[in-house]
C-alpha cells in the first residue's frame, strides 16, 4: 500500500493501514489530551487498523512519539526522497497495533 494522493477525501478506512495527514487542535485548548482522544476515537471506530503511518513535520516528531508512533528504521531511498520534500525536519513514522 502507499499513502493516498493529497487532497483526496476518503469515505472510509480501507485496508489495515491508516495514513494520518493532519491533526489540529486550537491553541486555546492544547495540552488537554484532545488530539490523543481524537486519534484513539478513530482507532476505536476502525478496529481493523493494524498499522498507522505519517510524516511528522515542523519538529512534530516528539508529539507523535508520545502518541505511540516511531520513526521508520530503514526507509527506502524513494521514501526518503518523498519525505525530504516536506522539509528538513520531516520524519516518516509508524505505529503498529496488535
Amino acid at each position: 500500500m502507499s499513502p493516498p494522493a493529497p487532497d483526496v477525501v476518503l469515505d472510509a478506512v480501507e485496508g489495515p493501514v491508516w495514513y494520518v495527514h493532519d491533526v489540529s487542535v486550537a491553541a486555546l485548548v492544547r495540552g488537554q489530551g484532545i488530539a490523543r482522544a481524537m486519534l484513539e476515537a478513530c482507532f476505536a471506530a476502525n478496529p481493523g487498523i493494524r498499522r498507522s503511518e505519517l510524516i511528522a513535520v515542523q519538529h512534530a516528531g516528539r508529539f507523535w512519539e508520545r502518541q505511540g508512533w516511531r520513526p521508520l528504521p530503514d526507509p527506502t531511498t524513494a521514501l526518503k526522497a518523498k519525505v525530504a520534500g516536506y522539509g528538513e525536519h520531516a520524519t516518516y513514522m509508524v505505529r503498529e497495533f496488535a
